[in-house]
C-alpha cells in the first residue's frame, strides 16, 4: 500500500475519520512522530494535487447545493462544478464486491498504458481526445476493470473563451465534440440469490468451526489444527452457462475503494489474518478438488476401457505400493474409511456412491514396468492399517497420468482459465511428468504423482468455478459452456448486445458412460451407502431442498474431501478443504454448484449442508419450491445489513450428532 501510494503522491494517507480528540493527542506527540502531520481532508488533497490539476473536494453534491454554487462562481475563485466527475455507489452491497470489483483513482502508470501524455498530463488518443484526466478514477478489479471501456463512454471536449473576470463568454465554433456515454451492464446474477448464498456460506463455515471443535471435545481422534476462514460458492445454470451466483469469502466492502480506504484497512484486507478478503477465491483460487474430481476420471476410465460396468476392485482400507528396489517395503495409499476396514469389492457406481479411493487408484495407475529390465510390472498390495499387516498383490491396468491429462484438459474444462468476463481467472493444474520436471527442476514422476492425481489430490489444482462448469457439463449431458456473467450491454444509444450462450465444446464421452457417471452421482445424494445423504443420525442432509411432504428432487452430487498440510508416515494428512459439488433437478437441471469450504474438515459434512441450502434457495427464486423455507417472503434488497434467510434455514446444532459415536465420513 506505501509504494503503491509513494508512487503518486506526496503524502500517504495512514489513518482516516480522527475524531477532534485523537486529532488533538496526535498532534501533541508530533515531536515523537517525525515525518507525521495532522491535517484535514482538504489540506491533504491539496498537498498531494498535481500542478495546476484540478482537485476534486466533494463528490455526490445534493442538486440544490450545485445551483448555488453555481450561481455564486464569482466570489469563489478557484472552485469548479463538473458533472463529468464519477461518482460510484454499490448498493448492492459486500456480497457482489469480487463481481463488480471497484473502480480507483489512475496511476501515472495506467495513465502511460491507456495513450499518449498532454502538456497538462493526460492521456490521448492518437486523435488528441482526450481518454483520461489526472483526476479519474477507473476500473481496478472485477468487472469494473474488466468493462472498463464500455462502462466508462468517451469524454467530450469544448473550448470556451473566458472574460477577465472568469465567466465563459462563448464557445468557439466547431470546437464541441460531445460525449459518449457510458454503457448499462446487466448481469446474469440474481441479487436476492447472490445475498443469500454468501449468507448461507458464512454461516456454514461458522458452523464448520463450531461443530468440528465440539466434535473434537469428545473424541480424542478428531483433533482441529486450523479453523475455516474462507471458502467459495459457485452456481451456474447448466442449460446456457450463466452465473446464477458466485461468492468468496471474505467479502470486503468495495465502497471504500471509491471513498478512500485507509492503509489500516488495506492490509487488513490483503493479510493471511484476515484471509485475504480481496482474493477471489471463485476465479482465482487455487486448490486440489480432492473426490469431486472422481466423476470425470471415472467417465475417462470408461471411454478409454480401462474399465466397465462389471469391473470392480476390492478395498480392504489401503494399499501398498513397493518400492523398486526393496519389494519389502513400500508407499502406503490409504482410502478414507481405513479406519472401520474398507468398502470391499465395488463397481463403478459404488466406487462413486461410496467415494473409494482404491478404486480410483486402480483407474489412475497404469500398466508399466518397474524399471528398465522389465522383470516385473507396477503393482501393489492390500493393506490392512487396523492388523498392521498386508494381503494379496495386484497389478495396475489403469489409465496412467497422460491420458488421464488428456481427458481432464481437453476433454472436460480442467488446465485452462473458463474465459468468464473476470480479470486475472487463475487456469489451475493438471500435472505430468514434464510439467514435474519444469516446476521441480528435473524431478521425477512416479506412480504415487499418478495415484494422487487420480483422487484429485497431490499438485492437481483447480478453482471453484471450473469445478461448477465440470460438474453443470456432467449435467447437462456433456456440453463446456462458457460462464456467462454478462448477460447485456446496453448502451445509451442504440441496440442492446446480448451475450449469447456460448459452447466451448463437447466433452467426447460416449452417452452410455456419461450417463453411468450421472448415476453415480446420484447414488452419492441418494443411495443406501451414499457420502452425502444422511447425517450419523440417520436424518437426512437435504431436509430443506427435499422436506418431508414435497415432491423429492433428485439431485446428482459428488463430496470430496481435499487433504492438505503435513502427512504422518502412512500418508494421513491433518487438514482438509471440505468440497461438494451438484446438479438438480437430476433429469432436466436449471443448476450446478460447487462448494468450497477452505480448512473446513470433511465435504459430506460441512459442505453438503451449504448445497443443500444453497439448492433449496434457487428453487424458491425459480418457483420450483415455495419461498419461506430458507429465504423471507418478503426480501429487504435494499437493507443490505438485513439478513434475506429465514430463521429455519439455520445450521444443525454445533455437537448434534457427537452422541451418535465416532465418525467417519467423506
Amino acid at each position: 500500500y506505501i509504494e503503491s501510494e509513494r508512487d503518486r503522491n506526496f503524502l500517504i494517507r495512514l489513518e482516516d475519520e480522527l475524531t477532534t480528540d485523537e486529532a488533538a493527542l496526535c498532534r501533541a506527540h508530533l515531536n515523537e512522530l517525525p515525518g507525521v502531520s495532522v491535517m484535514s481532508r482538504l489540506q491533504y488533497l491539496v498537498t498531494n494535487g498535481r500542478l495546476q490539476a484540478e482537485i476534486p473536494v466533494k463528490t455526490g453534491v445534493p442538486r440544490e447545493v450545485a445551483l448555488k454554487l453555481e450561481a455564486n462562481r464569482l466570489n469563489l475563485p478557484g472552485v469548479e462544478l463538473d458533472s463529468g466527475v464519477l461518482i460510484r455507489r454499490y448498493p448492492g452491497g459486500e456480497a457482489m464486491s469480487h463481481i463488480l470489483g471497484y473502480v480507483g483513482k489512475i496511476s501515472d502508470d495506467e495513465l502511460d498504458r491507456a495513450g499518449e501524455r498532454d502538456v497538462q498530463g493526460r492521456a490521448v488518443d492518437e486523435n488528441g481526445r482526450i481518454v483520461y484526466e489526472q483526476t479519474d478514477y477507473i476500473g481496478k478489479d472485477g468487472i469494473e476493470l474488466q468493462l472498463e471501456t464500455a462502462l466508462r463512454g468517451r469524454s467530450g471536449r469544448q473550448v470556451v473563451e473566458m472574460d477577465p473576470a472568469g465567466a465563459s463568454w462563448r464557445t468557439l465554433p466547431d470546437s464541441v465534440v460531445e460525449p459518449t456515454p457510458g454503457a448499462d451492464v446487466r448481469l446474469s446474477v440474481d441479487l436476492e440469490f447472490q445475498r443469500a448464498v454468501a449468507e448461507i456460506l458464512r454461516e456454514g463455515i461458522r458452523y464448520s468451526n463450531e461443530d468440528r471443535q465440539a466434535l473434537a471435545a469428545v473424541d480424542p481422534t478428531r483433533q482441529v489444527r486450523k479453523l475455516s476462514g474462507a471458502g467459495s460458492v459457485v452456481a451456474l445454470d447448466p442449460r446456457t452457462g450463466e452465473v446464477l451466483a458466485m461468492v468468496s469469502y471474505p467479502l470486503y466492502d468495495n465502497q471504500l475503494f471509491v471513498d478512500g480506504i485507509s492503509q489500516r484497512k488495506y492490509l487488513e484486507y490483503t493479510s493471511d489474518a484476515a484471509n485475504k478478503p480481496l482474493l477471489d477465491r471463485s476465479t482465482r483460487g487455487e486448490y486440489p478438488p480432492g473426490s469431486t474430481l472422481k466423476p470425470f476420471v471415472a467417465a475417462a476410465g470408461l471411454q478409454e476401457k480401462k474399465i466397465d460396468l462389471t469391473k470392480t476392485y476390492t478395498c480392504t482400507g489401503a494399499i501398498q505400493v513397493p518400492y523398486a528396489w526393496d519389494q519389502s517395503k513400500g508407499n502406503t495409499h490409504p482410502c478414507w474409511i481405513w479406519r472401520i476396514g474398507g468398502h470391499q469389492a465395488l463397481d463403478v457406481f459404488g466406487a462413486l456412491e461410496q467415494s473409494c479411493d482404491i478404486f480410483f487408484y486402480n483407474v489412475g495407475a497404469p500398466r508399466q514396468p518397474i524399471d528398465g529390465t522389465q522383470a516385473d510390472f507396477l503393482h501393489y498390495r492390500d493393506s490392512f492399517l487396523l492388523d498392521n499387516r498386508l494381503g494379496d498383490k495386484h497389478y495396475f491396468e489403469g489409465l496412467g497420468i497422460q491420458p488421464m491429462k488428456d481427458s481432464l484438459a481437453e476433454r472436460f474444462w480442467f488446465n485452462e482459465a473458463t474465459g468468464i468476463e473476470l480479470p486475472a481467472e487463475a487456469s489451475g493444474v493438471v500435472p505430468d511428468a514434464e510439467w514435474r520436471a519444469r516446476r521441480y527442476q528435473g524431478a521425477g514422476w512416479s506412480v504415487g504423482d499418478t495415484i494422487n492425481v487420480s483422487i484429485g489430490q497431490g499438485d492437481l489444482l483447480a478453482t471453484p468455478l471450473q469445478l461448477a462448469l465440470n460438474t453443470a457439463a456432467v449435467g447437462n449431458g456433456g456440453s463446456i459452456r462458457r460462464p456467462l456473467l454478462v448477460r447485456e450491454t446496453a448502451p445509451r444509444t442504440g441496440q442492446p448486445e446480448r451475450r449469447e450462450p456460448e459452447v466451448l465444446r463437447e466433452v467426447g464421452i460416449d452417452k452410455q458412460w456419461m450417463d453411468t457417471v450421472r448415476e453415480g452421482m446420484r447414488r452419492v445424494v441418494h443411495g443406501e451407502f451414499g457420502t452425502a445423504r444422511n447425517y450419523p443420525d440417520g436424518t437426512s442432509r437435504w431436509a430443506l431442498t427435499n422436506p418431508s411432504g414435497e415432491l423429492e428432487i433428485l439431485v446428482g452430487g459428488k463430496t470430496g474431501t481435499a487433504e492438505i498440510g503435513q502427512a504422518d508416515e502412512d500418508g494421513r494428512y491433518d487438514r482438509q478443504h471440505a468440497w461438494f459439488s451438484c446438479f438438480a433437478p437430476f433429469a432436466e437441471p436449471e443448476i450446478a454448484v460447487a462448494v468450497l469450504v477452505e480448512d473446513g474438515g470433511e465435504g459430506s459434512a460441512y459442505a453438503v449442508p451449504v448445497a443443500d441450502r444453497v439448492v433449496r434457495a434457487w428453487f424458491e427464486i425459480s418457483g420450483r419450491r415455495e419461498r419461506g423455507l430458507v429465504l423471507r417472503r418478503e426480501a429487504a434488497l435494499a437493507e443490505t445489513d438485513e439478513s434475506v434467510l429465514t430463521d429455519s434455514a439455520a445450521f444443525p446444532a454445533p455437537g448434534a450428532f457427537a452422541a451418535s459415536g465416532p465418525q467417519v465420513v467423506e
